[in-house]
């Protein structure tokens, strides 16, 4: 058994496209379970060695407290030791944290994420610090950045915790200059992974970056090997091709047609054959029309 408390090996794992957990759901807003672990099943078998659930991605916004947990179990037991497995819980207070970090160590969770609340940025720093190194006596942690309204976690905190703490890795979200303020704290302690895109980690990599979090390593994960490949060899020009061909399109497209991230994102799994459009109301999802721009756009690029 991996000892994920150990930096070098949260490193090793976290080194590359890192995809996140995404709930498919039914039309009718009920999570479809067994296509979620189908999916999460497909990245294990295309080379992801992490998988993570996330306050964003994984929806948790929309799920209510048992989902969440059955999310985190389900991504457990799916992945089944293939992988490092980053569970996450919702926006809740210590007490909440606590409970749901020993929930996470019982299912098989390696690092847990405990989201902290921040209403009126009311996070005091100590405390803050305080709380990761009582949850890290639990188990292993990864921080999250982003906060309540877009505020990153004060860098203050970092430099509160040492190596040993049960702190091992740091998710960022946030814009520059965040991330180069940040990562003169955390670099030599914890491992480090930046947001979804791949251009992005390139900002972040001098940093201290480890890897991304990835978006096509969620659903055309040779797109997002290709890229790591060439970036390891330091073929930055190949590197650069890939995000040409397939990343700055997709950010265009996204943000055309009044199109939402998370819901062209859905309709991509739909497209590939991995799941279904649909997201949980309030939430949209994609009309038919819209659905036909996507598969176009995918075909286009050759990848369905």
């Amino acid at each position: 058994m991996n000892n994920y408390y150990d930096i070098q090996t949260v490193k090793e794992a976290l080194c590359g496209p890192v995809p996140s957990v995404n709930p498919l759901f039914n039309k009718d807003g009920s999570i479809d379970w067994k296509a979620t672990a189908n999916l999460i099943d497909y990245q294990i078998q295309h080379g992801a060695k992490a998988i993570l659930v996330t306050q964003g991605d994984s929806l948790l916004s929309v799920l209510s407290d048992d989902e969440t947990a059955e999310l985190n179990k389900i991504t457990a037991e799916t992945v089944n030791k293939r992988a490092m497995v980053i569970g996450c819980g919702k926006i809740w207070n210590h007490a909440q944290n606590i409970q749901f970090a020993e929930y996470g160590k019982s299912i098989g969770c390696d690092l847990m994420i405990p989201v902290l609340p921040d209403w009126a940025q009311s996070v005091d720093i100590k405390l803050a610090a305080d709380c990761f190194h009582e949850l890290g006596k639990i188990m292993p942690l990864m921080i999250l950045t982003n906060m309540m309204n877009g505020r990153g976690m004060p860098v203050a905190v970092y430099d509160l915790l040492e190596k040993g703490c049960g702190v091992v890795a740091v998710k960022d979200d946030t814009p520059m200059p965040y991330a180069r303020d940040m990562g003169r704290f955390v670099r030599n302690k914890f491992a480090y992974i930046s947001g979804g895109l791949k251009t992005l980690f390139l900002q972040h990599e001098p940093y201290g970056a480890d890897g991304y979090l990835s978006v096509f390593g969620r659903i055309f994960p040779s797109v997002s090997n290709a890229f790591w490949k060439y970036h390891s060899e330091g073929n930055r020009e190949k590197a650069m091709e890939i995000i040409e061909k397939y990343e700055m399109p997709l950010i265009n497209f996204w943000q055309s047609g009044g199109k939402n991230f998370d819901a062209t994102i859905h309709g991509m799994y739909e497209a590939a054959g991995l799941g279904k459009r649909w997201r949980r109301t309030p939430y949209s999802s994609l009309t038919d029309s819209q659905m036909e721009d996507v598969r176009e756009f995918l075909k286009k690029l050759e990848l369905i």
